[in-house]
């Protein structure tokens, strides 16, 4: 795992009970909360969660996939809620198929909006004018990285 991810491992505890309270508002520019069902176990589960929000869509993007596992509910749409700025919100949410032309476009809107973002996935000679070269995209699929939208 990278520094960054068992950071935010390991603050997880922390940032349920925060998230849940009226000082959520310190962290929601950023974080959310997941809210869900394990598709096979059926037990519930609540997790915080970085996003990016273009209109009423939410992308999540993931690092150290293998290291989390809640995503694969995802492979097909399943319901979810997500905590935005103390309000739970019903949707479905489906994973985005690594390598494919979708995969490439959100992530290229997430790292074009923020410009932090390709350095926690480890590139950093992202160019907003250029977008995602095949060897940055080589990257993202080798972290391995992954994505989930929320509408």
């Amino acid at each position: 795992m990278n520094k960054v991810s068992d950071f935010f491992i390991k603050a997880n505890w922390v940032m349920k009970p925060i998230m849940n309270s009226p000082l959520h508002w310190i962290f929601s520019s950023r974080l959310v909360l997941l809210k869900f069902k394990g598709r096979k176990s059926g037990k519930e589960f609540v997790t915080p969660v970085g996003y990016s929000k273009f209109g009423d869509t939410f992308l999540i993007s993931l690092t150290e996939t293998n290291n989390r596992l809640w995503w694969r509910n995802y492979i097909e749409p399943w319901p979810m809620e997500l905590k935005y700025k103390g309000k739970w919100r019903s949707g479905q949410a489906v994973w985005i198929k690594p390598g494919s032309v979708e995969y490439k476009q959100l992530f290229e809107q997430i790292f074009n909006r923020d410009r932090f973002m390709p350095k926690i996935f480890k590139i950093h000679d992202y160019d907003r004018t250029v977008g995602l070269t095949a060897a940055q995209l080589d990257i993202l699929l080798k972290a391995p990285s992954g994505l989930v939208r929320f509408n």
